[in-house]
């Protein structure tokens, strides 16, 4: 079963920027047709509408990842991420589906194999954009061993959600939430550069719902100002509500972030 191996090779080959190349009717990626099959083997159905917001998608994968995660705490230290499987189908299917998500992570092909202690599978995820049915297995797969992975700048999987390009608003905010769900504090985490996910959200002038939803999260996090040292000379000290309006967010954004913090706006007005 190399022929999955082979696949990925030559997606990579065909241009590395294939590896978030959408098909027509379904908007797949090359993630969700790895997921599938390797659910497909092991006889669950995790296709959905994902088209329809009001789809409450119900997956039971607890008996399948359950038992995944008993082998992988009884397998040797040594063994490649992810390595649950026993059947060579399994293996392919797994590799595939670590090497999507680490590569989608540093934007260059990767083995995650070789770099086990930088394998940041809800990175990718979120990275890539995945069809909400993808999402919800990727959160059952890697969701409890890595709910507090932070990559090379400090960033966790919120605030790489929130540099994103937001390809569907509705399953981002779903992600926000799936996210906040194993790990409480994520939302108001400071990466490297002094920022927390909401800050790095209105720099990248994230939708109206992401906003919301990351809100949702903390509702603290929109008195967080930028750090006092952040690598964003032009950005420090400034609040939420300030750093959109600096970045021209859209209106609704701006009002959502003064309503929802007056006394911040009063206290700016008196300077």
């Amino acid at each position: 079963m190399h022929g999955f191996s082979a696949g990925i090779r030559t997606i990579f080959s065909c241009g590395f920027s294939t590896i978030a190349a959408r098909e027509k009717k379904e908007n797949m990626i090359p993630l969700d047709f790895a997921v599938r099959g390797y659910y497909d083997l092991v006889g669950i159905d995790v296709s959905d509408d994902s088209d329809n917001e009001d789809n409450d998608l119900q997956i039971d994968t607890t008996s399948v990842f359950v038992n995944r995660r008993r082998a992988d705490r009884n397998t040797n230290s040594d063994q490649s991420v992810g390595s649950g499987p026993t059947t060579s189908q399994d293996t392919e299917f797994w590799a595939c589906i670590n090497t999507l998500l680490a590569s989608a992570v540093y934007d260059r092909p990767m083995l995650p194999s070789h770099h086990p202690r930088i394998f940041l599978p809800l990175h990718g995820a979120v990275a890539l954009q995945p069809r909400r049915s993808t999402w919800k297995c990727i959160w059952d797969m890697y969701g409890l061993e890595h709910a507090n992975d932070a990559d090379i700048r400090g960033q966790n999987a919120l605030h790489v959600l929130a540099a994103s390009k937001i390809f569907k608003p509705s399953l981002a905010t779903e992600m926000v939430s799936d996210i906040h769900v194993l790990d409480i504090d994520a939302a108001a985490c400071f990466d490297d550069n002094g920022l927390i996910p909401l800050h790095t959200a209105l720099i990248n002038k994230a939708p109206y719902a992401v906003v919301k939803a990351l809100l949702e999260c903390n509702e603290g996090c929109v008195t967080t100002e930028v750090h006092s040292r952040s690598v964003h000379v032009e950005y420090r000290e400034m609040l939420p509500f300030q750093l959109a309006a600096a970045n021209d967010c859209p209106i609704e954004v701006i009002y959502l972030l003064t309503r929802a913090h007056p006394m911040g706006v009063a206290a700016a007005l008196d300077k």
